[in-house]
């Protein structure tokens, strides 16, 4: 797998981060990837609040005849949540 990760301070208050990694390469799956981006808004130096989106694509074949398991997806979904400054990571 390879992946990165990038966060941008875009204010005292603001932050904005970019993740991706991909990978499979025959080893596990023949292929899979993800990428996330989150904007962060620190409300307070308790409370903040965290916007994110997600997409996941995923291609793994095992075995074959009356054992053959294939599992090939795609899934995106969008999330916002508040957390305290304790719990975000």
């Amino acid at each position: 797998m390879i992946g990165a990760k990038y966060s941008w301070p875009l204010s005292d208050q603001w932050s904005a981060t970019l993740r991706g990694d991909f990978g499979g390469f025959g080893v596990g799956s023949e292929f899979a990837m993800q990428g996330i981006a989150t904007l962060r808004w620190q409300v307070s130096p308790r409370t903040g609040l965290l916007l994110a989106y997600r997409y996941l694509e995923m291609d793994y074949e095992d075995g074959s005849g009356d054992d053959f398991f294939m599992y090939d997806m795609t899934i995106s979904a969008r999330r916002w949540e508040s957390y305290s400054p304790s719990e975000a990571s």
